[in-house]
């Protein structure tokens, strides 16, 4: 009887790893902005998720668990980077941002994300690669429906202010944002 179970688990488990893996990858590369640290996230997400495998309430939720569990070792790994590293470091993570961005800038799409908020990244990524409806997003991430629609609404707005397809954001609060560091410059 354990055999059979410890098996079921094992071919459950690597369904799993072989249907999620390249959603989690690129989840992690759009997060992380670094190829090799998000082939680690990825990794080490299976092996957290395979310590809790007897938790998962409900097989149809298996895509929102992992990325769940990957959220939380990428968010670790931002913990890392920001204790380890001091502001004078002179090494800089891909995909760092370190001033505002001006449209028309040569600024690409990995950038750009990066230059977002970690909550309003989460939520756009959540809805765009993935396809989760608001209310998906608002119950994996355990806040209201109307703070997702907001920060996917700021991410979007952003986004396209950075790559060049708005003249101006129309967000009030972001466009002050950069109309001041503008003066400051």
């Amino acid at each position: 009887m354990f055999w059979t179970e410890k098996s079921k688990k094992t071919r459950t488990f690597n369904g799993w790893v072989d249907s999620y893996s390249s959603n989690l990858y690129k989840t992690a590369l759009w997060m992380l902005g670094e190829s090799s640290t998000a082939e680690d996230v990825v990794q080490d997400t299976f092996v957290m998720a395979w310590d809790s495998f007897d938790q998962l309430a409900s097989q149809e939720k298996v895509l929102s668990w992992l990325l769940t569990i990957l959220r939380r070792r990428v968010y670790k790994e931002y913990a890392f980077r920001e204790t380890t590293f001091s502001a004078e470091s002179p090494i800089e993570f891909a995909g760092e941002v370190g001033k505002e961005e001006q449209p028309g800038e040569d600024i690409d799409l990995m950038a750009a994300l990066q230059s977002l908020p970690l909550d309003q990244r989460d939520c756009f990524l959540l809805s765009s690669l993935h396809g989760f409806t608001y209310q998906e997003i608002a119950e994996q991430l355990a806040v209201p429906t109307g703070t997702v629609m907001s920060r996917i609404s700021r991410a979007k707005q952003k986004l396209k202010y950075l790559l060049g397809e708005a003249d101006q954001p129309t967000n009030k609060v972001l466009s002050l944002q950069i109309q001041s560091k503008q003066e400051v410059s």
